[in-house]
């Protein structure tokens, strides 16, 4: 089974063929759709140009951190910040053990589209999905996600651009042994008092 280690971005999970992870892709679909066409009537010799740079615009949009959706999603999630408020308060960690959860994913950025410094119009990039996780641990070190254990995850995300089906992909992976973050990451913050950013080992 494929690891959450291997699997870092939406771009990871909607393409799995790494040849295929590049913007060229993405201007392949725009071209196939006539997407800039559609919203502009740009000069012939400009068409490629454009959906080579909105290509590498949408391209931005998918490297988000599966990591980060997750984060975004237990920042919500009060059993969480209750363990936040808890080892903040108290300078310690906790392992927290998750039970099955699933966080949506809804992302409609527009994309403005100029010509020689003038906006001729706008494209709208649509990534919707959810992750469900299953039997994870949260390491949680004075209010800081530091490390995931064990557990599974399932990704399903689709992408359109002007409402026309880009990629869908669903996959499973799990979480083998710890994970540690490259960084340390801040679940909470907390009203007129600074929060202690620095560098966090959870216990082994």
């Amino acid at each position: 089974m494929t690891t959450l280690a291997s699997v870092s971005t939406i771009r990871d999970v909607l393409w799995p063929d790494a040849e295929l992870r590049s913007p060229e892709v993405l201007r392949k679909a725009i071209n196939d759709h006539q997407i800039v066409e559609g919203r502009i009537k740009p000069p012939v010799n400009a068409v490629h140009v454009i959906q080579s740079e909105l290509a590498k615009s949408a391209d931005q949009i998918l490297a988000t951190d599966l990591i980060d959706i997750g984060v975004s999603g237990w920042r919500k999630y009060n059993k969480v910040t209750a363990a936040a408020h808890r080892t903040y308060s108290a300078q310690s960690t906790e392992v927290l053990a998750m039970c099955t959860h699933r966080i949506t994913l809804t992302q409609r950025p527009v994309i403005e589209i100029y010509l020689d410094g003038i906006c001729v119009g706008t494209v709208a990039i649509e990534l919707t999905g959810f992750l469900e996780l299953c039997g994870l641990q949260l390491v949680i070190a004075e209010a800081h996600l530091t490390e995931i254990r064990c557990g599974e995850c399932t990704a399903d995300l689709r992408l359109s651009i002007e409402g026309f089906p880009v990629a869908h992909r669903r996959q499973r992976f799990d979480v083998r042994g710890n994970l540690p973050l490259r960084r340390p990451v801040l679940l909470i913050r907390r009203s007129g008092a600074p929060v202690r950013e620095r560098s966090l080992r959870p216990p082994r």
